[in-house]
């Protein structure tokens, strides 16, 4: 969702822009000055992503224009400096970020909006496509994991604080989030205040500070933190915060919770995307969801690893060595596999890799002969051969759009290095990789994808 913050028409002008460069089907919401007017109707689905755009300051002589806008993205409207987590949390990363785009620009008023909003839709491009490379993207998800709504309980304020209602809906495994902004005379006493009175109506106090306040009753959760000026680094603030948001949920309870999970699993949706929700289940749903997981239909050693939790010794034990194969999958590993090595201690089993074991996974057998492989875009080539007894893996994909090479480098699973190259769209890529792996390799570009011309080094070229 697009946020006009103070109504500008020039602000209105880059959403535009904004809107058509980022997604066809985004929302965009234009709010009047003070923010009196809720940004989404009562109910509705909340948006997965709030942008608030908000003019600065602009100047304007001899035909340039000089203009500074501040953007603010995240799952809420305003961010908590506070954060919490618990066994009934959902696994879903959190961002917020904000900043400041200063543009100086020769343009004529009626282009000028679509010149600042093609610069600043190419910054949150390349944000949004950051986190998604460091979270991954749930795909679109079923209905019937949100709601239904049920409306939030009247926010118990002192006499003196009123409070203005931006967003109100139903979410993933939530039958209501809503945020407010409030209003209150400046001083201190506010959140001592709400705890008193929140306390007395049977909400427990989880957290609470001079500038935070979090109560639970139930499966409900209100929190109350500060709204910091956008103008000014919140980190050089002296004075104590002088306006305050507060944020409610009503999650799903246990059995509605478990339900949502199977119903979540049952919706035929890549193992990849939804593993993490395991925990929410029943321990049935969970054993039935992972016996579903075959060989070589998921490279992602995360799920193997969860799989191990839930499964016999047996089963564990190779769940455990696919998730140990796949580990060229992840550059940054050595987390993930302290975490292998330790559930395999705790089965008393040894994890060393075996030509079956690559084979199960999914890997390739490194060509005897000079050969062809064809990969559709966003699918890695993964190898394994035998050398000196030990066993060694790489994976090989094209990257960037076609525009890098990237080669990881395995030895009984764990990475031993990687390299990258780039190359032309329209040329084949060639490199000799004897020194980490035994072939020489071409690649090229093929309709949806690629194709890898692999020959085995055999001698001096």
């Amino acid at each position: 969702m697009l946020v006009n913050e103070n109504a500008d028409p020039l602000i209105a002008e880059v959403l535009k822009t904004l809107q058509a460069r980022l997604k066809p089907s985004i929302e965009v919401n234009t709010c009047s000055p003070g923010l009196e007017n809720p940004w989404l109707p009562e109910g509705r689905r909340l948006p997965d992503l709030v942008i608030r755009v908000k003019l600065l300051a602009r100047t304007r002589s001899d035909h340039t224009d000089w203009s500074t806008i501040w953007v603010s993205t995240g799952q809420g409207p305003w961010n908590s400096r506070h954060s919490y987590w618990g066994p009934d949390s959902l696994p879903l990363a959190q961002t917020f970020r904000t900043g400041w785009l200063d543009h100086k620009s020769t343009f004529e008023e009626p282009t000028l909006g679509d010149h600042l909003g093609a610069a600043l839709a190419e910054s949150l491009r390349k944000q949004i496509e950051e986190e998604q490379k460091r979270h991954s993207v749930l795909p679109l998800l079923p209905s019937s994991l949100e709601g239904p709504f049920h409306p939030a309980p009247l926010l118990l304020l002192p006499e003196t604080a009123s409070a203005c209602r931006v967003l109100s809906g139903q979410g993933l495994f939530c039958h209501n989030e809503t945020y407010w902004r409030l209003n209150a005379p400046p001083g201190a006493g506010l959140l001592e205040d709400l705890r008193a009175r929140y306390e007395a109506a049977g909400w427990s106090a989880e957290a609470s500070s001079e500038s935070y306040l979090r109560l639970t009753r139930n499966r409900e959760t209100v929190e109350f933190y500060p709204i910091w000026d956008e103008e000014v680094l919140p980190d050089l603030l002296a004075a104590p915060p002088s306006k305050f948001a507060a944020h409610y949920r009503e999650d799903y309870d246990a059995s509605e919770r478990a339900a949502a999970a199977e119903r979540l699993f049952a919706a035929g949706l890549p193992p990849e995307s939804v593993y993490r929700f395991a925990g929410l289940s029943s321990e049935e749903a969970r054993r039935v969801f992972f016996a579903k997981i075959r060989p070589g239909q998921c490279f992602v050693p995360e799920v193997w690893l969860e799989a191990s939790k839930f499964q016999e010794p047996e089963a564990a034990w190779h769940s455990l060595k696919r998730a140990k194969a796949l580990l060229i999958t992840r550059e940054k590993s050595d987390a993930l596999s302290r975490a292998i090595i330790d559930a395999g201690v705790k089965l008393r089993r040894n994890l060393t890799l075996s030509a079956e074991d690559f084979r199960e996974t999914g890997f390739e057998a490194l060509p005897t002969e000079p050969g062809e492989i064809d990969r559709a875009e966003g699918k890695p080539v993964l190898v394994y051969w035998e050398t000196g007894g030990a066993f060694y893996s790489a994976l090989i994909e094209v990257q960037n759009g076609g525009q890098m090479l990237h080669i990881v480098f395995g030895e009984d699973g764990y990475v031993r290095g990687w390299s990258r190259g780039t190359f032309a769209k329209d040329s084949p890529f060639s490199a000799d990789l004897r020194n980490q792996c035994p072939i020489r390799l071409s690649v090229s570009k093929q309709p949806g994808g690629y194709r890898y011309f692999i020959k085995p080094f055999t001698g001096p070229l």
